[in-house]
């Protein structure tokens, strides 16, 4: 099933010359060596698929569709960090930027409209997310260096670089499993939820941390109960590692006795990026967050007819022709503060950014 197609670095170049004809993902999942790669030369080709198939799934389908990669399937074992340097990106078939960068003064007015919704009970929690725009020389960004940094920087992160002539040119390092379906029909997901920055000794969880995290673990057993996962099992709760952040993590498994499908879109989105309850909080983000989340919050990654492995896309930038978008999100809940929230969207947007 794996091919061996070229050394990593002749690869790249390669498929450089074929751009933007070719709609392509390389990928390694956490503590991996392996990168993976698919490559699709044409969207309606069809010949030659690999058993796997990559999903890009936005964060709300009425806007954006979900996208599939499927075609020649590669795979590399081994790789230097020259093997992603000098190799051009033709940045003349994205699009250029729209968007317009947030600031701590749009970020408040919006804090203050979710928290007076929450004293309203439209929702005890919303997640806020907000996209900063860094401009660019015209093809100036080293996009294939970056996914190199990714991979060095985040061990235990989904690390991935995606172009799609839909979707644009995505890269990301997920530390958020969201469903992992193994050919036995056991499943796992995972509740992550409440994040404070890493300075080397271990979290003390404040109470809005810790009433976030739970909120989300709550939600994911009733899904679970609710799809008929049999057998369910839950880790106690712990810390887990994120280079310079910290996140709370609760780990669920059981057996799924029917198709992943439906669980797979009953579990997204989770509170830990819309927030709960989920329609009240998801039409507040869509009525009041004032960006397109497109496929950040969505979900990413490969399936095949026994296996399946997806990641919420987080810690993820947007690459356009002029500009690259870094987005961040965080929990707001009664006992969040204005101050504490906007620096978790600065520490979460600085992860990604010093990989640039």
């Amino acid at each position: 099933m794996y091919i061996l197609f070229m050394e990593l670095k002749n690869f790249l170049c390669s498929l450089s010359a074929t751009l933007p004809r070719t709609a392509f993902v390389l990928y390694r999942k956490p503590h991996e060596q392996r990168i993976s790669a698919l490559t699709q030369m044409a969207m309606n080709d069809h010949s030659r698929l690999s058993k796997k198939t990559f999903i890009f799934n936005p964060f709300q389908g009425s806007v954006h569709k979900a996208l599939e990669i499927s075609g020649k399937y590669h795979t590399f074992k081994t790789y230097t960090a020259k093997d992603f340097k000098q190799i051009y990106f033709p940045f003349q078939a994205l699009k250029p930027c729209t968007y317009k960068d947030k600031q701590k003064a749009d970020y408040a007015k919006l804090f203050e409209k979710a928290m007076q919704a929450i004293q309203n009970k439209t929702f005890e929690k919303v997640v806020l997310a907000q996209v900063f725009v860094e401009h660019t020389p015209k093809g100036q960004a080293h996009i294939f260096e970056t996914f190199g940094n990714m991979l060095e920087t985040y061990p235990s992160a989904f690390v991935y670089v995606l172009y799609h002539p839909t979707a644009g040119l995505w890269l990301g390092a997920s530390p958020e499993p969201l469903l992992e379906l193994l050919p036995d029909k056991r499943i796992k997901t995972t509740a992550l939820a409440g994040t404070q920055l890493n300075s080397g000794a271990e979290p003390l969880w404040t109470d809005k941390e810790n009433q976030e995290h739970e909120s989300v673990v709550s939600y994911i057993a009733h899904i679970l109960q609710k799809s008929g996962v049999q057998n369910i099992a839950k880790s106690q709760r712990y810390n887990s590692a994120y280079n310079k952040l910290w996140h709370l993590r609760t780990d669920f498994e059981g057996k799924l006795l029917s198709g992943y499908a439906d669980l797979l879109h009953s579990l997204h989105p989770t509170p830990a990026v819309c927030g709960f309850p989920t329609e009240a909080s998801r039409d507040f983000i869509l009525q009041e967050e004032g960006f397109d989340r497109s496929y950040y919050t969505g979900f990413l990654g490969e399936q095949t007819k026994t296996q399946a492995h997806f990641f919420v896309n987080l810690r993820c930038m947007q690459f356009f022709s002029d500009a690259v978008c870094f987005y961040a999100g965080g929990g707001v809940n009664a006992q969040s503060q204005l101050e504490n929230e906007w620096q978790e969207l600065q520490n979460k947007m600085q992860s990604v950014r010093g990989c640039v």
